[in-house]
């Protein structure tokens, strides 16, 4: 290594204005250093916050709400440096769709649009199985395509037409009659949504039902995204002894959570219900 004293004379530079650049340089590395700590708890915060789940994008959205403005592209780096990572990735989703070859099908009405301009236009809905206890148990939903809110789920040890009967009722209540009259319903072509009792069950409340093609799972995607993320985020991470601790687990996930909390690039990376807010706030025409 060259003395210092050399390398000034050759580039003909003052020793005291090396020495000065190089006491700056690390104050600057020092504060950087500082600034890059505070910032990683804050992102470790929000990561912990979001129960491991959040990646950059959704970080950047809940230090923003804080008042923290910060770059995508920083909380990327300081994640990967400090080994913080979100779940990510898309899992295959297991069919549970049982045909009813004596039904007659529904036309599809949504044709793949899931993002309704406003609310109680377009649900949509599916059901899942999830192994608890020895055996399955089934969890049906509805989602409103504006807001991702689910606005209505039941959770039962079997998969007939009442239990997704029941999370219809639950919606609609949720909603409103009048609100859900003329909501467009849209899910698989399994038994329990072609079936004769629910058909009765959508008509009095005024519902018109959508179905995709058997066997095509991008017609009923939205639905499916939704289980996707239930069991990468809460299923596949945790274990339940009984169904009973499992349904209070799906309780406050999906209502403490997903609808409250969990932010959604669909709708302005913010939550379903926060959407749903802001709808309901919006100036009048």
């Amino acid at each position: 290594m060259w003395p210092v004293w050399l390398l000034c004379a050759t580039l003909e530079v003052p020793e005291s204005s090396y020495y000065d650049w190089n006491r700056v340089g690390w104050a600057n590395r020092a504060a950087r250093c500082a600034a890059d700590g505070a910032m990683t708890a804050q992102i470790r915060e929000a990561h912990a916050e979001s129960d491991g789940t959040y990646g950059a994008p959704r970080i950047k959205a809940e230090l923003a709400e804080g008042g923290v403005l910060v770059s995508k592209q920083r909380i990327a780096e300081l994640m990967a440096a400090g080994h913080i990572q979100g779940l990510s990735g898309r899992e295959h989703s297991t069919v549970t769709t049982r045909r009813d070859r004596m039904a007659a099908p529904f036309p599809d009405l949504v044709n793949r649009q899931f993002l309704a301009e406003v609310p109680n236009r377009i649900w949509y809905g599916d059901v899942t199985y999830i192994w608890v206890g020895g055996r399955f148990w089934y969890l049906a939903t509805v989602i409103d395509a504006a807001t991702k809110e689910v606005i209505g789920w039941r959770f039962a040890d079997h998969m007939e037409t009442s239990l997704v009967a029941d999370a219809l009722r639950a919606a609609v209540a949720r909603r409103g009659l009048n609100e859900s009259r003329g909501a467009v319903f849209h899910t698989d072509r399994g038994s329990q949504y072609t079936s004769a009792e629910f058909g009765k069950v959508c008509g009095l409340f005024g519902v018109r039902q959508s179905m995709g093609r058997t066997g095509v799972c991008y017609d009923n995607a939205a639905a499916e995204s939704f289980f996707s993320i239930l069991k990468r985020e809460l299923i596949w991470r945790y274990h339940w002894d009984t169904a009973d601790d499992l349904h209070l687990s799906l309780f406050e996930w999906i209502e403490s959570w997903y609808n409250r909390k969990r932010r959604h690039a669909s709708v302005g990376i913010q939550a379903p219900a926060a959407a749903y807010i802001q709808y309901l706030n919006r100036p009048a025409a």
